[in-house]
Parts: C-alpha cells; structure tokens; sequence
C-alpha cells in the first residue's frame, strides 16, 4: 500500500486572509498549483483558495482574497489510503485538497501527484481523451476567455493556420495577465500567440503508463496525430478510470450540495443510459461535475464507453434545466457518432465488394 505521506507536498505556498487576489493567482502560476491554502501565523488552517473562483469576477490590486475563501474542500487525513484521495478528487471535483492534522495544516494531495501512483495496465490515450476545444493563435486573449467559460475547460491548444499544435494556453495564464494589467486597461486584446507555452504532446494510440512521468511537469497531455490536435488528457481524467466499481450503478457525481437535485439528476441520467444501449458500445461510467458561480449552475458530464468519452456541459440558473440541456447534447452527439459508424462501416461493405469485383 503507498503510504500517504509520500503522497503529500509538503513545501507548497501559503498566503493569509489579508493576502491579495493578484498575489494568490501569481504564486498559483509560479508554482503551477491551482489551490493554495489559507493559515494564520500559528499555521492553523483557514481554508482554500482556488483559481476558478476568480474566473467570472472584476478582481483589482486591492481585492482581498478573504472574500473568495472557500471551506467546502473535503480535509484529507494523514490516515488516507491512496483510493480516499482519488475518491475525494473525483467527488469534490477539486484538483487538489489540504491535509491538515491537529488543525494544523500539513500539506498539499493534487491531482497530478496521484495520476504517477494509478494502475493503468495497457489502457491508450484514445480511450479516455475528449475532443479538444481548440484556439487559433491569433485570436484575442477575450475569445480564449469565453471560448472556455461556454465549453467549462480550462485549457486551450493553441493552433497556427495549417492547424499544427504550437502549444496551449491555460485559464490560469490569463489570469496572470489580468491579474497584472487589472490597473493598466484590459489586456483582452492581447494575441493568444503572446502568451502561449510549449504543451506537451502525445501521439494517437499511445499507451498512457509509458506517458505518465509527463504529468510531473504539466497539468494536460494534447492528443496528435500529424502534429494535428485530435483529443486532450487531464490527470483528472486519468483518475476517473480508477474509480472504484460500483455495483448498483455507474453513475459517480461530484461536489452536489443538494442531495434532491444530485438524486434526480441521477435517476434522469440512468434512463438516459438505458436508452442508448443499443446505440453505445458498452457504456462503463458516467461521471457528472456540478459548479457554482455565484447564482449560475454549471453541470459537465463525462460519459465513458469502452471506445469512446463523450463530454459535454451547460450552464443556467436552474440545475435540473442545465442538466436537460446536457442530456439533449450527449443525445445529439451520440446521434452523430452513431451516423458517422454506421457511414463508415457502408464505405467500407462498399469497398470490399468493389475489391472482389
């Protein structure tokens, strides 16, 4: 069994309640974490705070970040197994959670730590990427934006004219711009291809546990084949596919705080299931993110076949009429995989007849 503290990162930043929103998203970006604990000067710990809360705000030099503390990350223990950590990643559809002992605060569990402990056997990156939402290098800072906030993704690959990968771009970068030219005018029109960084790839039908040491320096794999993005891999993603086999359903959700609506959405989403079984080959789990900005509900969902994942979101102020739009998306998608399979598998009858003739 990994014991958990060879698990934990111990030497990661901490800032106070006093701290400011462009000090927390700088330390975030310099040392690629997306949550950095809150302690007072005893190291007593306060809460979290986590970059997305900063994603649909006006933030200025002065913001405090006390107003943005969050309490509702599940607390680890030094007493968790390696299969807790992921079970709690998964269902607070946090990337990283505190490990606090005593009221003390010990260290830091990511998600991307526990990707480099999961046991994959020959599992390939075709069989769990999603399709990648892509930008074009010369588009504006502004559309990377709200290209991910109407996708609910916090990268993008960044491609040039002939659609080659040249690198991604990440929610959290464009924070670091907006965080420093908050004062100075919108940096909004500032070109994608300014603030790029190189992105590590992965070629199609790669095998992941020959991949995985990549995820020690980065937080996304990009799919390629021709050095043309064709899928994206988190390590959240990754952890998905060790979720412990349930026997009364395959349904997981994450980070629900109302148990009526979390049970419908359940129920509504197993009726969906039973109804594409003739249509999908073998769905094996479906994983359901439930955000909350202010007033405005974002649900994302993960279905994962044997052969494919499927994701897609929506946003609205009611859950239950977020979560039907998600149903009539996954409904269309599933529609046109299903069109295209059976066009493919008409070509290639067609091609086989025309070899014997």
């Amino acid at each position: 069994m990994i014991n958990m503290l060879n698990l934990i990162r111990k030497e990661v930043p901490t800032l106070s309640v006093e701290d400011s929103v462009p000090k927390a998203i700088n330390l975030m970006h310099t040392h690629s974490i997306k949550q950095i604990p809150v302690v007072d000067l005893d190291n007593k710990y306060g809460g979290m705070i986590y970059y997305k809360d900063f994603i649909n705000i006006n933030f200025q030099s002065t913001s405090k970040i006390k107003h943005f503390l969050s309490n509702d990350a599940h607390i680890l223990k030094l007493t968790d197994d390696l299969q807790l950590c992921i079970n709690y990643i998964i269902n607070t559809g946090k990337t990283g959670l505190p490990v606090v002992d005593n009221k003390k605060f010990v260290g830091l569990v990511i998600d991307k730590d526990l990707v480099l402990n999961v046991e994959l056997d020959n599992l390939k990156v075709n069989d769990i990427m999603s399709s990648p939402i892509v930008i074009d290098e010369n588009s504006t800072l502004d559309n990377a934006l709200s290209l991910m906030r109407k996708n609910n993704v916090s990268r993008l690959p960044v491609v040039n004219n002939n659609h080659f990968t040249i690198g991604v771009i990440s929610l959290l970068d464009i924070l670091k711009i907006f965080s420093i030219h908050n004062e100075k005018g919108s940096p909004g029109s500032v070109l994608v291809k300014d603030l790029v960084r190189t992105g590590l790839t992965i070629e199609s039908g790669s095998i992941i546990k020959n991949n995985l040491d990549k995820f020690k320096n980065s937080d996304e794999l990009i799919v390629v084949s021709n050095n043309k993005p064709v899928g994206i891999i988190t390590s959240k993603d990754i952890l998905e596919t060790s979720l412990p086999k349930k026997t009364d359903s395959i349904i997981y959700t994450a980070n629900f705080d109302d148990e009526g609506i979390r049970n419908e959405i359940i129920q509504k989403m197993e009726k969906f299931v039973k109804k594409t079984e003739g249509i999908l080959n073998d769905t094996q789990s479906v994983v359901i993110y439930f955000e909350k900005h202010k007033s405005l509900c974002s649900i994302r969902t993960r279905l994962i076949t044997k052969t494919q994942v499927i994701h897609t979101h929506s946003d609205d102020y009611d859950p239950l009429r977020a979560f039907k739009s998600v149903l009539e998306k996954l409904e269309r998608q599933i529609t046109e995989l299903h069109s295209k399979k059976v066009e493919n598998k008409f070509k290639d009858k067609n091609y086989s007849a025309d070899e014997e003739i």
